[in-house]
């Protein structure tokens, strides 16, 4: 364990303030740059999961949050080295192995080039490896990535993202269970990203440290209020992996009853269709006017979109649901969320959107937003929207997450349990 100063026996002594200067027969006070906090606990952080390419759009939600989580580091003065995931997208399955076969072997090398560190003496505390696992078909790779780090002198943060690992924890065989418990018991602290399974990660890895850590966006994406929007037209927007499992079929389906019911309507969907249900998203666009597919697009691109939705719709069903960066992304632009009870959809809207039990009932959607819609600029949809800005300013920002992160991160050098 990281000690301090103090632990070790130093001297206490009193903060240094700085220098002091002579400056025309006064003495003035030169303060001493202080480093950010989070750099005192972390001043070296491998970042390693899925990583969003610096320039473009990000290929998933594992990317975007690490993407942001690599920024939000190095915003606080943190040194971050990324050990980026292999990018296997389009590859077929002897290829995939392969790329992944090397690419953990290269992170592994890159920690075990790092074994040299054992301290210097001093205050400098340990790197830390911040790692957002995939576990299912990785896990034997992740547990060997984290072995190389424990060896290497790091500590380790087990981010665990995404809402199915406990459902495959129940699903797969007690091999799996097994691995998966070694895995949490080399960790120093865990992070999770949904309130609603505190509970279970602490009974899995008992005595670990376990932190809810959302994901979140930064500041600037925050609208100071909620835009102004043409009331005229119901916009909605679907944004993030486009499938019929993410629920496009289905917001399809309710933009089609808005229209049956007489209103104006536009759909914008945004985002990477996957392989097989492309063919089918181009000839419904082909036939609907009031729909209109992007692709996927740069967020600078995405903003003006969001600005002009009066609902982000998510009726998604997801087996790996968790929270959503979309959906924060949305809230923070002043978008009422529409979306299904799944992942931790509801844990993040809470009271400033529309839960959605059954998403095949399209024309009940429909009728909900169309009520919304009514209420005028000053009534319900202008009241959900500033709610939901307000609940993105306090809880999913990079203001709010910092703490939070620092907990984490000060835990898994010892300096308490992250409560």
């Amino acid at each position: 364990m990281h000690q301090s100063r103090l632990a070790r026996g130093a001297a206490p002594r009193g903060p240094d303030l700085g220098t002091l200067t002579l400056v025309n027969g006064s003495v003035t006070l030169r303060s001493k740059p202080q480093p950010p906090p989070l750099a005192g606990i972390a001043p070296d952080v491998w970042l390693c999961g899925p990583i969003a390419p610096r320039i473009g759009p990000s290929r998933g939600g594992y990317e975007t949050a690490n993407r942001r989580l690599a920024g939000l580091l190095e915003g606080q003065g943190v040194a971050v080295r990324e050990l980026a995931y292999p990018d296997t997208l389009g590859a077929g399955p002897l290829r995939k192995l392969w790329q992944y076969r090397t690419g953990f072997g290269r992170i592994r090398a890159a920690l075990t080039g790092a074994a040299h560190w054992r301290g210097d003496g001093a205050e400098t505390p340990p790197p830390i490896l911040h790692m957002t696992p995939l576990l299912r078909q990785f896990a034997l790779q992740e547990w060997r990535v984290i072995w190389a780090a424990r060896t290497a002198g790091l500590r380790v943060v087990l981010d665990l993202r995404a809402g199915n690992k406990l459902r495959d924890l129940a699903r797969w065989g007690p091999g799996y269970r097994g691995l998966i418990r070694s895995t949490l018991s080399m960790a120093d602290a865990l992070c999770h990203e949904g309130a609603e399974q505190a509970a279970d990660w602490a009974a899995l890895a008992p005595g670990k440290p376990a932190i809810w850590l959302p994901n979140f966006v930064a500041g600037a994406e925050v609208a100071g209020a909620s835009p102004r929007r043409d009331a005229g037209v119901i916009r909605l927007i679907h944004l993030g992996t486009v499938s019929a499992a993410k629920g496009v079929p289905d917001a399809i389906g309710v933009a089609d009853a808005l229209v049956a019911a007489g209103l104006r309507v536009r759909l914008d969907i945004v985002g990477r269709a996957v392989p097989e249900y492309a063919p089918t998203l181009r000839a419904a666009c082909a036939r609907r006017p009031h729909l209109r597919f992007h692709g996927p697009l740069s967020a600078a691109a995405v903003r003006p979109l969001l600005d002009r939705a009066t609902v982000f719709l998510f009726l998604t069903k997801w087996r790996g649901e968790g929270q959503s960066n979309a959906l924060t992304e949305a809230m923070a632009r002043g978008c009422v969320p529409v979306v299904t009870r799944h992942g931790f959809n509801a844990s993040t809207v809470g009271d400033c959107g529309l839960l959605v039990e059954d998403r095949d009932d399209h024309a009940a959607i429909a009728r909900r937003i169309a009520a919304l819609s009514r209420t005028g600029a000053s009534g319900g949809r202008y009241r959900l929207a500033q709610a939901a800005i307000a609940t993105v300013k306090a809880r999913f920002t990079q203001t709010a997450v910092l703490p939070v992160l620092a907990r984490a991160y000060g835990a898994a050098q010892g300096d308490g349990d992250g409560g």
